[in-house]
């Protein structure tokens, strides 16, 4: 499975080999240096708890997705779909590791570029709902159109797919004003990171077509058992309270950091100043 061991290889050309060492070395994450209190040694420690931060939100890529052994499995695109009739508004009945509520999905065509699609996943944050903090939040991925022979077979990029880059979305089956059922899937040095969302056009859908979706799923082959019901209840209108937008061009190969901003990344310390907000590093 993606561990720190494996998530620090991956870093170790933007990091000292200091750094590295310890990131790599590693079982568990939270390890610190034994150092002193001087200023320089603080510093030294913060930079190394802030690398860890990073490594454990690299390994937290995993929000509505699971990972698994082996190569991505096999499933069978809709035939016939019209990608045209699949744009609007998506509420998420069900996904695999559901962890946040009111979750929804928008898709548009993007005007520079018809072969791509819009995809702006809305949420809200189980943390920020269990204090009750009334908040929004919102981010998007690209959806490249899939050919003309399998159109339901596309891929998707999501800010948060990190090292595992595009993933295959298929759309397994869908009658555009009720339901569909999706499943995307992408692997990455043994590993897969994959998920299946059971969509319907209104907060609720029908138990009876509930039934006969997670059917169609297990013939398949996805495991219906991973579904967790998402909450469409008590879900915070845009403009009632914090809105948080994620740009998609503030992140990385580990969904992070933007790739321009990743190249200028020349010390710890640029990495640091990047993952803070505090500045872009000299080109």
């Amino acid at each position: 499975l993606v561990t720190p061991r494996t998530v620090g290889a991956a870093v170790s050309p933007y990091i000292s080999r200091r750094c590295r060492r310890r990131l790599t070395q590693c079982d568990v994450c939270l390890c610190k240096e034994n150092i002193s209190g001087s200023e320089e040694s603080r510093r030294s420690e913060s930079k190394m708890v802030s690398v860890v931060a990073l490594v454990l939100l690299a390994l937290g890529i995993s929000d509505a997705h699971k990972l698994g052994l082996g190569p991505c499995q096999d499933v069978t695109p809709m035939q016939g779909f019209d990608v045209s009739k699949f744009y609007g508004r998506w509420y998420i009945n069900e996904v695999f590791e559901a962890v946040n509520t009111c979750m929804t999905l928008d898709f548009e065509e993007k005007t520079d570029n018809s072969n791509e699609i819009k995809a702006s996943q809305g949420r809200q944050i189980s943390p920020l709902d269990a204090i009750n903090v009334k908040h929004t939040t919102n981010y998007a991925g690209t959806i490249i159109k899939g050919d003309s022979e399998t159109p339901a077979r596309m891929r998707v990029k999501w800010p948060v797919s990190g090292i595992f880059g595009s993933l295959t979305y298929t759309v397994v089956d869908t009658d555009y004003t009720n339901y569909a059922l999706t499943f995307e899937c992408a692997s990455f040095i043994g590993v897969r990171y994959y998920s299946a969302s059971i969509l319907s056009r209104n907060p609720q859908l029908d138990p009876t077509v509930m039934e006969e979706i997670k059917a169609k799923a297990t013939e398949n082959g996805i495991d219906v058992s991973n579904f967790q019901v998402v909450s469409q209840q008590e879900c915070t209108k845009l403009g009632e309270g914090i809105d948080i937008n994620t740009d998609p061009d503030d992140y990385n190969l580990l969904g992070l950091i933007s790739d321009d901003k990743m190249q200028g990344i020349k010390s710890d310390d640029d990495l640091i100043k990047i993952f803070e907000g505090n500045a872009t590093p000299k080109q």
